[in-house]
């Protein structure tokens, strides 16, 4: 999802990103399996690389486009969809799963936790993320932007807000709040 979300940014950005990367590291994200687990080295050489070239409201904007694109095109949407007609057409059902997405997306990543779930809010923890391997702020954006996307999905508006980060311990703590749009407007209702 990363290296194509690269490759629709502008001409001197993709030159910029992949000149950072590694041919092999390349090699293997493109010819993964749709559904396939690349290496995280890999995976992570990609993603600083986007980091450090867009900073990190730039990352998390790439991560948020490329998930919402998974969830409502990609080779989860039937799944998004099954999602959608078991828990609701709000984000508090698959915000309420999130740990459960992230145990199947990921391996050896540490583990999310999800709390105080209501109809408009919630948490979720990142806990034990090898922040000794690998670069935590650029992981800590890229799940920002994954939890943006459900917000997205689910056509709300909303924020996502780091609420506490140690890297050292491998922990954030996101906070996420959602809003219907106004149908007329495409704007998000206050009440």
């Amino acid at each position: 999802m990363v290296l194509s979300e690269v490759r629709l940014l502008p001409a001197v950005d993709i030159d910029a990103i992949l000149a950072q990367v590694s041919t092999e590291t390349v090699h293997a994200i493109e010819h993964a399996a749709v559904v396939g687990m690349v290496p995280m080295h890999q995976h992570m050489e990609l993603c600083d690389a986007v980091f450090a070239h867009l900073g990190d409201d730039g990352h998390t904007a790439l991560w948020r486009r490329g998930a919402v694109d998974i969830l409502t095109n990609g080779y989860v949407q039937k799944l998004f969809q099954l999602t959608r007609r078991l828990f609701g057409a709000t984000p508090k059902g698959l915000v309420q799963k999130f740990d459960h997405v992230y145990d199947f997306s990921t391996r050896g990543l540490g583990h999310v936790a999800v709390d105080s779930v209501g109809d408009d809010h919630g948490r979720v923890w990142l806990r034990n993320w090898p922040a000794d391997q690998f670069n935590m702020p650029c992981f800590r954006s890229g799940l920002q932007g994954s939890l943006w996307a459900v917000i997205d999905a689910f056509e709300f508006d909303g924020e996502v807000a780091v609420l506490d980060e140690d890297a050292a311990r491998g922990e954030v703590m996101y906070e996420l709040r959602w809003r219907a749009r106004d149908p007329a407007s495409g704007l998000a209702t206050t009440g």
